[in-house]
């Protein structure tokens, strides 16, 4: 693709753009935003560095691309994390630049910026690229600092320190390269925290000279050190002049591996044993009909604090008119709540036909691309009711408090969203914190191209990258405990690798605890074609919560199962079940409980039991023989109908159940 790069002058947008050029794309221009006056060196800016701005003209000569520059006339007016189109903030002069820039170069697909951890930069200009239609590009987002700064210094660029603000760095420092206080910041680092490539504005950069300069590189002719007063932050202000270079053959810089250490083990000791496989074949299966006596009636369960709002679906003619239906119920029972798409938390979408993935998520994301936080999603092909082209369950929290992730830069660490949803979605109360964690296939993030999946080995590599994609999503969240793990699959063969990837993993993890969290489902069909699919929900303690202040509890489903007698009926109906698990989300209540059973009585014996009538519950059930299913749960619970359902160990159950209480 043809990129447009922002830049500030500093190491981390001119190592972002040598990466771009390393993965193909073409520099065609460079965007600058700078100071509203010439006698000041650096503004204060949440978003854009100005320090050594007095450089950044010499830039186009040295990369022989041509440059566009902008004052910034607005201020950091929007300092939420989530930005939304603001009058008078320095954003808009991003999106007022980058039009001028498309007017010139209309064949620009994509924009490169040099973040690396700060959420708030990166949103801001995927927020502007998502409104010109340009891709992010952000191959330095998340990579871990040690090893980035050993590229960078590493790669040839001549990167110098132009201001230090940050305990151990003062003015002697100014001017100096990289290379030669690399050792100091690891050192730094190890001792206060610094982080080692600046990112928490312990100091800035200016490239001098890079691999991707042609045939001019910056010299400095003069040099003057500005100290802030009452602080030990300073300033070098350059004056430079381009001075001739050997025109040196460019460097393409190496991928960082695609598999993290404790990844690349667990492939590693999967690959040990690849010959188990040679009798797992993909088979065709036969499955029987969903039959109701009535259209299926959705489901809904306010428990106080959230809504639940399960089989959503129709039976009209068209696809269009069933999509049509299924949003006119979702947005009429919020709306009698008083609620609004915004509130939604989660949705799990069930296509009967893959192929209408397209014309339906033009209408999901008409409905949903104005909010700032898409709910997070499941998509996948499995089996319908007779009649139903599509079906949708939602989470909702009545409060509108939800956090999460939504990112839409391509880059090396997971893979970007390419859609209206979230990779993940945090709900907050206040004493603990709980998220929904997206499908995860099995993408390469720097291309988004599905992973090869062709060999047994290929398949187990994108398995184990696919769950590496969900643990790096949970881990960037800090909601990291894992409640329970749903893989999706498209054959026997993928059941027993989930099965076998998920126990290296649980083993990589030192807990055997997270073993029976699993619930495999064989479906018809994943996106993109993927051979699996890895989502779930993750939990933690809420930092903020001090149980000796809390006067009034309104956590989930409190109010219905405070009572003992209720805690210990829930315990024994658990108990009864093969292949239990329970996790307390915080000491003791509540809890999320995935249950098996070959039973249908086991399964009515939650759902009609009195004291659950606020829980809510999500029946799988196994629809892998040519028996037709006629079952009655659509008015207790949320219900999903796959091929096979299978625990931990791939053993095949009749039902499975999830069970929030």
């Amino acid at each position: 693709m043809k990129f447009v790069a922002l830049i500030s002058g500093g190491k981390d947008s001119f190592f972002n753009i040598h990466h771009c050029i390393s993965k193909g794309h073409e520099l065609v221009a460079l965007a600058n935003l700078y100071p509203d006056t010439d006698d000041k060196e650096e503004i204060d800016s949440f978003m854009f560095q100005t320090a050594g701005h007095g450089v950044i003209k010499y830039y186009s000569e040295a990369l022989d691309v041509p440059l566009y520059r902008r004052r910034i006339q607005g201020s950091s007016k929007n300092q939420a994390l989530e930005y939304s189109k603001t009058e008078d903030d320095e954003i808009e002069d991003l999106e007022t630049l980058l039009r001028e820039v498309l007017t010139k170069h209309s064949d620009i697909e994509a924009i490169s910026s040099g973040a690396i951890l700060s959420h708030y930069q990166r949103n801001r200009v995927e927020n502007v690229a998502s409104r010109l239609g340009l891709i992010s590009l952000a191959y330095l987002w998340q990579r871990d600092q040690l090893e980035l700064m050993g590229e960078m210094c590493a790669s040839g660029m001549d990167a110098r320190i132009i201001k230090v603000a940050a305990v151990g760095l003062n003015e002697t420092h100014l001017g100096k390269s990289l290379t030669e206080l690399f050792p100091l910041l690891i050192k730094l680092n190890s001792i206060y925290q610094v982080h080692i490539c600046g990112e928490g504005g312990e100091f800035e950069t200016i490239v001098l000279d890079s691999p991707l300069f042609k045939k001019k590189k910056l010299s400095i002719v003069q040099r003057e050190v500005l100290r802030n007063v009452g602080d030990d932050v300073a300033h070098l202000k350059l004056d430079v002049e381009l001075v001739d270079k050997d025109n040196e053959q460019q460097i393409i810089l190496n991928e960082p591996k695609m598999l993290e250490p404790n990844f690349e083990d667990i492939y590693n000791d999967l690959l040990q044993n690849v010959n188990a496989y040679a009798s797992s074949k993909a088979s065709a299966f036969e499955f029987g009909k969903v039959e109701n006596e009535t259209h299926q009636v959705f489901r809904v369960i306010d428990n106080g604090t959230n809504i639940f709002i399960s089989n959503l679906g129709s039976t009209k003619s068209t696809l269009s008119e069933q999509v049509a239906e299924v949003f006119h119920y979702l947005e009429g029972t919020l709306c009698e709540n008083n609620l609004t798409l915004q509130n939604v938390l989660h949705v799990t979408l069930v296509l009967k036909n893959m192929e209408d993935f397209s014309e339906i998520n033009k209408i999901y994301e008409s409905k949903f691309n104005k909010y700032l936080l898409p709910p997070s999603r499941v998509c996948v092909e499995s089996i319908l009711p007779e009649g139903e082209m599509l079906n949708l369950s939602v989470s909702v929290e009545k409060n509108n408090t939800k956090q999460g992730i939504f990112i839409r830069s391509r880059s090396f660490w997971a893979p970007q969203n390419i859609g209206p949803y979230s990779q993940a979605i945090v709900e907050k109360t206040r004493r603990y914190k709980k998220a929904t964690l997206s499908g995860q296939i099995p993408l390469i993030p720097s291309s988004m191209d599905l992973a090869s999946c062709n060999s047994t080995e290929e398949k187990l590599f994108s398995s184990v990258l696919s769950l590496q994609h969900l643990h790096r999503v949970k881990e960037l969240i800090s909601v990291s405990k894992l409640g329970v793990i749903v893989s999706y699959v498209t054959s026997s063969l993928y059941s027993e690798i989930a099965k076998n990837v998920w126990s290296q993993y649980t083993e990589s993890e030192g807990s055997t605890q997270l073993l029976q969290k699993l619930l495999i489902l064989q479906v018809k069909r994943l996106p993109k074609d993927a051979g699996i699919e890895w989502s779930g929900l993750s939990f933690d303690d809420n930092s903020d919560y001090n149980e000796y202040d809390d006067d009034d509890d309104n956590d989930h489903f409190a109010a219905e199962d405070t009572s003992k007698k209720c805690d210990n009926d829930i315990s024994r109906t658990v108990a009864q079940f093969e292949s239990p698990s329970e996790v307390f989300l915080h000491k003791g209540r509540p809890s999320v409980s995935l249950l098996f059973t070959n039973r249908q009585a086991d399964i009515f014996s939650v759902l009609n039991t009195a004291c659950h009538t606020s829980n809510h519950f999500e029946v799988f059930i196994s629809c892998s023989n040519s028996e037709n299913h006629n079952y009655s749960f659509e008015s207790k619970c949320q219900v999903f109908y796959a091929i096979e359902v299978m625990n931990y160990r791939a053993e095949k159950y009749k039902f499975a159940l999830i069970w929030y209480s």
